[in-house]
């Protein structure tokens, strides 16, 4: 029973992925509802004037996407929190140093890729099977990061579909039953992070 309550208290500690989408949709929708209020306004008479009107609320964008980045942070915070918390499982990063790298300059694109790998290595201790492929969510972390330069919104909601995916694979995984013994978990937390101590 004290395990079945253990497991519970981890799920709920996964962060909501909703909170993330909640703000992409406020980027996308204060996008529409200012570009509509212009255009209908009948001050702007072409698009030159329209992109020069539109830009003096970059800053609302910027605002919205700066506090997504942020709840993501969290999330990154999260996601070793809970794992480290796991019995049976020695995880590698401490959660505030997971978040610290992300500040490190070409570093944090390397750890972009590399902590999501760290998850799948303890999905995969857990469940006693490859469930992720270990290149696959960190691939798709850094591939959305790249994207937020090209359409914010979109990169955004690709960083929270990562995880969405991260999040039912870490509940998956805490439902399965524990392997008996562990030593892989041993094994699989090598010293990866030799920057910072």
């Amino acid at each position: 029973m004290a395990n079945a309550e253990q497991t519970t208290a981890l799920i709920r500690q996964l962060p909501p992925m909703g909170v993330g989408f909640i703000l992409v949709a406020l980027y996308w929708g204060g996008a529409l509802a200012i570009g509509a209020a212009l255009w209908s306004s009948g001050a702007v008479h072409n698009s030159t004037e329209f992109l020069q009107a539109f830009s003096h609320y970059q800053w609302t964008f910027l605002l919205i996407i700066g506090v997504a980045w942020a709840y993501w942070l969290y999330c990154v915070y999260a996601y070793h929190k809970v794992l480290a918390e796991v019995p049976g499982w020695k995880h590698p990063t401490r959660p505030a140093k997971a978040v610290w790298l992300y500040f490190i300059p070409v570093y944090n694109f390397f750890w972009m890729v590399k902590w999501p790998s760290q998850v799948a290595d303890f999905v995969n201790w857990r469940t006693g099977s490859v469930k992720i492929p270990r290149w696959l969510p960190g691939t798709l972390a850094l591939i959305a990061f790249f994207l937020r330069f090209v359409e914010a919104g979109m990169g955004t909601a690709l960083v929270f579909g990562v995880g969405v995916y991260l999040s039912h694979y870490i509940k998956l995984a805490l439902l399965a039953p524990p392997p008996l013994p562990s030593p892989s978990s041993g094994q699989l937390q090598k010293s990866d992070d030799p920057v910072i101590r």
